[in-house]
């Protein structure tokens, strides 16, 4: 008689209720485009290339700053060094002492180094760097014209002491 499994089978024994089922077919949702309209033409080519222009100029600005700052401080430094040349006491402490000389000698190179290190973006940035520069090889020069007079007066008594020594001695034909 049926061809349907046991419990599929509708047995007179049992009352069945029909439910009612609707179905609904969901579709799926429309897609509206929807035009949206600018104020102003904002992706022209000309407007692009000021706003990169503007964005470069003021990045340019930044560095400029940044670096003036920083030769700046170079220059209170070597303004501080300078300040120590000026005092009497030091200049005959590096007339005497030759590792006072070396000392400072290597904080000049130092802040020469820190110079050579900024890049010149702006000609105005390369020219204050230049004449920190020339001060600090200024002071260079002058530390070792400080140290080269104490190597001639050294010399010169080294000298004078070889003669009155000579002198000491004489030998009789």
């Amino acid at each position: 008689m049926n061809s349907l499994p046991n419990h599929y089978q509708r047995s007179s024994k049992t009352r069945n209720r029909d439910i009612p089922v609707e179905r609904n077919s969901f579709s799926s949702p429309k897609v509206v485009s929807i035009p949206v309209h600018y104020v102003g033409n904002t992706t022209s080519t000309s407007s692009r290339s000021k706003a990169a222009l503007g964005i470069q100029r003021v990045f340019r600005g930044f560095l400029v700053r940044k670096r003036v700052k920083v030769i700046l401080g170079i220059k209170n430094e070597v303004d501080e060094v300078e300040k120590k040349f000026w005092d009497k006491g030091f200049v005959d402490l590096l007339k005497k002492d030759g590792k006072e000389r070396l000392k400072f000698n290597e904080i000049l190179m130092g802040l020469l180094f820190k110079l050579d290190s900024i890049r010149g973006i702006d000609s105005g940035v390369g020219e204050l760097r230049k004449g920190v520069i020339s001060k600090v090889i200024m002071l260079q020069e002058r530390l070792d014209s400080i140290g080269s007079e104490q190597e001639s007066l050294d010399q010169e008594e080294v000298e004078e002491g070889n003669n009155v020594g000579r002198r000491g001695f004489q030998f009789w034909e």
